[in-house]
């Protein structure tokens, strides 16, 4: 049986979550049931009487959510990326209000997937990082919990971001970081600063190849594996397109890697240098 619980709510009234005004310390999110199926969470903003925010902008708020297992962290997210893996992981965007000026922005229901069997000699926290964002005020938070009586497979997962910068000229390179080795890679979340667009087809990073203990496996044009079908009503500067523009989705999930036994590293054509990008790097946790 499924059960929800709210973690971070007011006790009532016409209100989202709890004031996130200021970042949240590190708290204990207790052992409920046997299983954590993931974690559902809710952020909203007033906005200034002459100013709009967009949506990509106002998850900036959230930078970065993090979750730990026994002090080890599970998860280390900004807000735009738990927006995209939701979106991505589960096939439906979250709701979004961008409001007009002296209205609310609101971003309703970012899945967290964690597949978690929690165990009860290890402690589950998590604490939110807030950062300030122009325009923005009276910020709130949401969490909820989703739990199970029966322990389910294909977890748990963990995703902590890995950040980088292109290199200073363009063409290949070989990117200095390899997918951790503590389980399987199930997908892989891309950020890249530049993206395609109707004038340009330039990217930060514009083919990747992986390579699995130093020899090439997969080659592709990261241009195609930025789907944003079945997400709101994604035409072009609609919230959900702009907020999923610079991500790609490259999924393992029915023939996972191993990346204990394997080391996975990566080679990429540069084509806008000198510019930030972020690999996120979705793991099934494997003891």
């Amino acid at each position: 049986m499924r059960h929800y619980r709210r973690e971070h709510d007011a006790a009532t009234g016409a209100v989202i979550g709890e004031s996130f005004t200021a970042s949240i310390s590190e708290r204990i999110l207790p052992r409920r049931f046997p299983f954590l199926e993931k974690l559902i969470l809710s952020l909203k903003g007033d906005l200034s009487a002459n100013a709009t925010v967009d949506i990509e902008n106002f998850l900036d708020v959230l930078n970065p959510f993090v979750l730990k297992l026994g002090g080890e962290a599970l998860y280390s997210l900004r807000g735009r990326d738990l927006f995209a893996l939701s979106c991505f992981w589960y096939g439906h965007a979250p709701k979004v209000f961008e409001g007009g000026p002296g209205e609310d922005v609101k971003v309703l229901g970012i899945q967290v997937p964690l597949l978690l069997p929690y165990p009860e000699d290890k402690e589950l926290t998590w604490l939110a990082t807030k950062s300030a964002v122009a325009n923005v005020s009276g910020e709130r938070l949401s969490l909820v919990s989703v739990w199970n009586d029966e322990v389910k497979e294909g977890g748990p997962i963990s995703v902590v971001e890995i950040a980088g910068t292109s290199s200073g000229a363009t063409g290949y390179n070989s990117l200095n970081f390899i997918i951790p080795q503590n389980g399987e890679l199930l997908a892989l979340l891309i950020y890249q600063t530049t993206n395609a667009s109707r004038t340009s087809d330039t990217q930060t990073l514009q083919r990747l190849i992986l390579q699995i203990d130093g020899k090439n496996d997969s080659e592709v044009n990261l241009t195609d594996f930025a789907s944003l079908s079945e997400f709101n009503i994604l035409e072009e500067g609609s919230p959900g397109f702009d907020t999923l523009n610079n991500y790609q989705f490259i999924d393992f999930r029915d023939a996972p890697i191993d990346a204990r036994a394997h080391r996975v590293s990566f080679i990429a054509e540069t084509q806008a240098v000198n510019e930030p990008f972020r690999f996120i790097p979705v793991m099934r946790l494997v003891a």
